[in-house]
């Protein structure tokens, strides 16, 4: 079967859940498959990935869309369309990114400043204070929702490129993430046309505009708009294809005629798994600020959790994981929170092994591998029911799952307090981890797929 799969990013190098996740999957396409990817191509940063991506997975074709201003296409492959870019295009094209480029970095330090000083005022304990405290998570929601931020930039470039790549006679054409949706018109009839539906976007919306200080008729009518567009599109599609069973019953509650078909991530976990350790009083969170949903509940847990744990005596030192803007880092640190950021960790496991993994997200849709890395590593975990939706965990048995600031403060004391608990929650979700996630099991359910 020759099968194209298109990208909005490169995944690589395995520095996200996202990315270990895609890559596994093409691992596994790849044994079975003639595979083909389409990527593109904004930066030499961006290049070095692809080449990397090439010596780690050589047996994978891949075909790119160079949209770095500065680069003249000389790919035989890419001229075919007789398309010039001329020099004035580019540079326009330049100024464009540039401005984007230099808004982005000053709206991230204004929303910073604004945060940390609403943070750090000092409270008079009225109820209009109290009132202005509570919004100051809703309003970084509403400044990062993907209500407004987050529609996808095509280029004439990027379509001309994906039309192209598509008439290369292939069985399957599919497409990934959200960014990629609206590419269902491109893609010719006679290939089997598949989406990968990672994250649910009308749900994540939905759970945004809910966290809002006020819910405006523009962000109602812009809500179901691009809902229509999100569903519209899926139409589109011969297969749409879920992460978990509750993102298929929410696509079918929403249009019974979708062909729906679950294919959860594949999860290499370790041949010699990492043992059970006693807990000290530390706890690790695992994830980028590239990723809003991280940066809410982080700020979450630090704005409403971590108080309450410094009323009743000592917090827990929580290291975070993963590249953090400065700017984030420093509404984090505004807190006052026991918070350390501590970047990339080459050996991840091995560092959770022995620290609380907790999951405060209460963003988004899909799977989250940061629970499965941190079963894979023995490591006790506490969630909110979003951050471990889909991964038939029970809490109390597996894990802990609270979605207050009190409930999750008093399950952070419970299990630092009783050793017996923290190795029942390791053992049992590790022993669960092989049975609901076994990687020859999830690569046959994807496989069939394209048979």
């Amino acid at each position: 079967m020759k099968i194209l799969d298109i990208l909005p990013y490169i995944p690589y190098p395995l520095d996200s859940g996202g990315n270990q996740a895609v890559f596994n999957m093409l691992v596994a396409m790849t044994q079975k498959h003639e595979v083909h990817l389409l990527l593109r191509v904004n930066s030499n940063y961006g290049q070095k990935c692809i080449n990397s991506l090439k010596e780690a997975l050589p047996s994978l074709t891949i075909h790119t869309c160079d949209e770095r201003v500065n680069v003249v296409a000389v790919d035989s492959e890419q001229n075919k369309s007789g398309v010039k870019y001329t020099l004035s295009m580019r540079f326009f094209d330049y100024i464009r990114r540039s401005m984007e480029r230099k808004i982005d970095r000053r709206k991230r330090k204004l929303e910073s400043r604004m945060i940390i000083s609403n943070i750090e005022r000092p409270q008079s304990g009225s109820r209009k204070e109290e009132e202005k405290k509570n919004n100051i998570l809703g309003d970084l929601v509403r400044s990062n929702t993907t209500l407004y931020n987050f529609l996808p930039y095509i280029s004439p470039k990027y379509i001309q490129r994906v039309y192209e790549v598509t008439r290369m006679g292939f069985d399957v054409i599919q497409c990934e993430f959200y960014d990629t949706l609206e590419l269902c018109n491109l893609l010719p009839k006679e290939s089997k046309r598949i989406f990968i539906h990672h994250e649910l976007r009308y749900v994540r919306n939905a759970i945004e505009m809910e966290l809002f200080p006020e819910v405006t008729p523009l962000d109602t009518y812009t809500y179901n708009r691009y809902k229509y567009d999100e569903m519209a599109s899926l139409s589109e599609f011969d297969v749409v294809v879920t992460l978990t069973e509750t993102d298929k019953e929410l696509l079918l509650k929403e249009n019974p005629k979708l062909n729906v078909y679950v294919s959860p991530a594949i999860v290499k976990y370790e041949e010699n798994p990492l043992t059970f350790t006693p807990l000290k009083r530390e706890m690790v969170f695992v994830g980028s600020s590239e990723h809003f949903p991280n940066c809410d509940g982080l700020l979450w847990y630090c704005n409403e959790v971590a108080p309450i744990l410094r009323e009743r005596g000592e917090e827990p030192h929580l290291y975070v994981t993963g590249y953090w803007r400065k700017e984030k880092q420093d509404i984090v640190k505004s807190t006052g929170a026991n918070v350390e950021f501590v970047g990339f960790v080459e050996d991840l496991h091995s560092f959770i092994n022995g620290k609380l993994s907790i999951v405060p997200i209460r963003i988004g849709s899909g799977m989250r591998m940061k629970i499965l890395d941190a079963v894979d590593s023995a490591s006790p975990v506490l969630s909110t029911s979003k951050g471990c939706e889909g991964l038939n965990y029970i809490h109390g048995e597996d894990i802990l799952i609270s979605d207050n600031a009190e409930g999750f403060a008093n399950c952070i004391d419970d299990i630092f307090s009783d050793e017996a608990l923290q190795r029942r929650l390791s053992e049992n979700s590790k022993k669960k981890l092989g049975q609901l996630f076994d990687s020859k099991r999830q690569s046959e359910i994807r496989m069939k797929l394209y048979s």
